[in-house]
């Protein structure tokens, strides 16, 4: 479940961030802008143009029918406002309204105006015009919506959602790891023998000068390896110390955090109830006993948020050791 959620976060995270980008490089800026409008009224002309030659020697009525055609085409498809007008800027032929019909001209007689386009900037955003010679009128391109790239209230909200979701992020991150830049390196912080975290890390974190109180963790177990008291003459073999910490670290997951305090003496944080956590440690000293290179006594306790997570410790260690007097491989809950 913690996972889902971690994932949850990052998705809306990285979706957060390309809805930003994608408004702001396509949306905003494909919509609006004088290149954009120019290149789009090139387009028109170019349509407009292919209509003229196709109808060429067709009636007026087909010419203007299939033009008014062309310009609800783009208006329904782009916020302009298109048509055709004179000279003098008088609609000849527009979307919903037909003054004039059109007549192809002679293209002798035309062009001299073929050089009159351009694009500028009015209240609203942009209005393109390019000359018709072989109709000797102007295409007009009108901006229908105001020149707003960034719609701001939009923009806002995509920010403030980032800014959450970054911080949501942070604390997760925060919570998935105990490390704390108090703590000193993290080289100071482990045990180089197993990785684990050490007595000094354990102190810092909740000795004087760490937290007193956690409510994140709900159970606390301290576990002794029973082969390192009283024999010193017998060394553990390595890869045993480490096969017996890997069924413990298999069996808690990432549902809890381990510190080595002493050659012999474990403690782990986990976010269980102590009911779930100590059917989790009898599976743990069901599994030593059965491998049979040593054996783990183990001592378990709730989290009491009344009492300093040194004092748990304490009880947790009286625990365990009553079980190490009744020779080990069995778990004592308090």
């Amino acid at each position: 479940m913690k996972k889902r959620r971690q994932w949850t976060v990052l998705l809306l995270f990285i979706f957060c961030i390309f809805s930003m980008v994608f408004y702001i490089f396509f949306s905003g800026g494909r919509r609006e802008g004088k290149k954009y409008h120019a290149l789009l009224t090139e387009q028109i002309h170019a349509d407009a143009e292919e209509i003229i030659r196709a109808d060429e020697d067709g009636t007026r009525q087909k010419l203007t029918s299939d033009m008014q055609g062309l310009l609800i085409r783009f208006e329904s498809g782009y916020a302009v406002k298109v048509s055709l007008v004179d000279h003098r800027g008088v609609p000849v032929l527009e979307s919903n309204n037909v003054h004039q019909y059109l007549k192809c001209k002679d293209a002798a007689a035309t062009g001299k105006n073929k050089e009159r386009a351009y694009t500028r900037k009015t209240d609203d955003g942009y209005i393109s015009t390019q000359y018709l010679d072989r109709l000797d009128l102007f295409l007009s391109v009108e901006s229908t919506e105001e020149d707003s790239p960034l719609d701001p209230s939009f923009f806002v909200a995509e920010l403030l959602l980032f800014f959450i979701i970054t911080i949501l992020m942070l604390l997760m991150l925060r919570k998935l790891s105990p490390v704390k830049e108090s703590g000193g390196t993290m080289r100071e912080q482990t045990d180089p023998r197993t990785g684990m975290y050490n007595d000094r890390y354990f102190n810092s974190l909740y000795g004087a000068s760490g937290a007193s109180k956690t409510t994140r963790y709900k159970s606390l177990a301290v576990f002794d390896i029973d082969t390192f008291a009283g024999e010193e003459e017998r060394t553990v073999d390595p890869t045993d110390l480490q096969r017996i910490l890997d069924y413990a670290k298999n069996l808690i997951g990432d549902r809890g955090v381990f510190f080595r305090l002493d050659e012999d003496e474990f403690v782990i944080l986990m976010e269980w109830s102590v009911e779930f956590a100590y059917e989790i440690c009898r599976e743990f000293c069901r599994t030593v006993e059965d491998d049979g290179c040593m054996t783990v006594s183990v001592g378990l306790t709730q989290i009491s948020i009344f009492d300093t997570v040194r004092k748990n410790y304490y009880r947790a260690v009286q625990y365990c050791y009553l079980v190490k007097e009744m020779g080990g491989n069995g778990v004592k809950r308090g």
